[in-house]
């Protein structure tokens, strides 16, 4: 019979998708997530509302190695999206925002409420036309 071995040290740690894992993580550390859930009686849905809406807000960047270069995933997610039309929806504008700070290594967020960043809007997009 086959011997199994079990792995010893800590468990392999989730990857972080922004802020609000960041908090949880904290969270957990200092005992607060066990006294609220423990309060609660389970998981709080608030603070899972929470994380889901900071995670949104402030993602976790992952940047590429080279600075300026896309990967073929980016650019197939560029070429579905597509560059050139008048209006995004928040969610392609939110995909838009992530390959750029991803391929540019910066980290930026625009109001899509406000015309002042439309200009700054244009140079995002006209940048990612020159990936693909």
């Amino acid at each position: 019979m086959a011997k199994t071995t079990k792995k010893r040290g800590r468990p392999a740690k989730k990857k972080s998708k922004g802020l609000g894992d960041r908090i949880e993580e904290i969270t957990k550390a200092t005992g607060i997530k066990a006294v609220v859930e423990l309060i609660n009686g389970g998981e709080c849905s608030a603070c899972a509302k929470r994380k889901a809406k900071l995670n949104k807000l402030f993602p976790e960047v992952v940047y590429n190695l080279k600075k300026g270069i896309a990967t073929k995933e980016q650019k197939e997610v560029l070429k579905h999206i597509g560059l050139n039309k008048d209006k995004y929806t928040a969610d392609e504008a939110d995909i838009l925002e992530g390959v750029y700070n991803q391929v540019f290594h910066t980290n930026i967020r625009f109001c899509r409420n406000c015309s002042s960043s439309a200009k700054e809007w244009s140079t995002v997009v006209l940048r990612l036309k020159k990936l693909i």
